[in-house]
């Protein structure tokens, strides 16, 4: 490529700078370029955040979870029934449903959720299924959710331990606020959480950036 072509392609450049600089300094078009920008910024899929906090809390109360995502699933209860796929279910065994997009929410001892598995066994017998969807509403004795992820979650009078960076801070009976929790939630007459997150808040209380 000659001399002259590289001097064009610099003039244009740089007359293209200029139109920008320009553009972006009336208010209209400034906004106009800024939801461009947003847009783009949108499509890029979203970053996880960093989780190094870990924690071990307890509380003896709850509010209704909801929940979504590719979690398992694994619920003790007398009289467990749902709707599948291929056909319908009905146990007083333990019961494990593993998913790969699975809906619902808990309240009280009863949960309800809806969605696809990739497999669903019991406890004491052969009785397996794999790849289906599911549709279920149960009372329960224990339940355990496991690799739930949420933006947030609030834990009232929690009690536990909480750690970063090798510092383990003892917590009791605190209302606490977790960001970003990546964790197990076990239900029975209370409720155990077994995780990490972003940060944990809370009377007096700040773990995490």
């Amino acid at each position: 490529m000659g001399l002259f072509n590289w001097k064009l392609i610099a003039t244009v450049i740089i007359i293209l700078a200029v139109i920008a600089v320009a553009l972006s300094m009336h208010p209209a078009m400034a906004d106009f370029i800024d939801k461009v920008f947003d847009k783009l910024a949108g499509s890029a899929p979203a970053k996880e955040p960093v989780r190094n906090v870990s924690f071990i809390l307890t509380s003896d109360e709850y509010n209704d979870l909801y929940f979504s995502g590719n979690i398992n699933i694994i619920l003790d209860s007398d009289s467990f029934s749902a709707e599948m796929s291929s056909g319908n279910i009905s146990t007083s065994e333990k019961i494990t449903i593993v998913g790969t997009s699975i809906s619902g929410h808990v309240t009280g001892k009863n949960i309800f959720f809806e969605g696809d598995f990739s497999r669903i066994s019991t406890e004491g017998t052969s009785m397996s299924f794999n790849a289906g969807s599911i549709k279920a509403n149960s009372t329960f004795n224990t339940l355990r959710i496991d690799n739930l992820k949420l933006d947030k979650f609030d834990m009232a009078r929690a009690s536990g331990t909480i750690m970063l960076d090798n510092a383990m801070t003892t917590i009791g009976y605190k209302n606490l606020s977790i960001s970003y929790p990546l964790a197990s939630f076990m239900f029975n007459n209370s409720l155990h959480v077994e995780g990490i997150a972003n940060k944990i808040t809370g009377e007096g209380i700040t773990i995490g950036p």
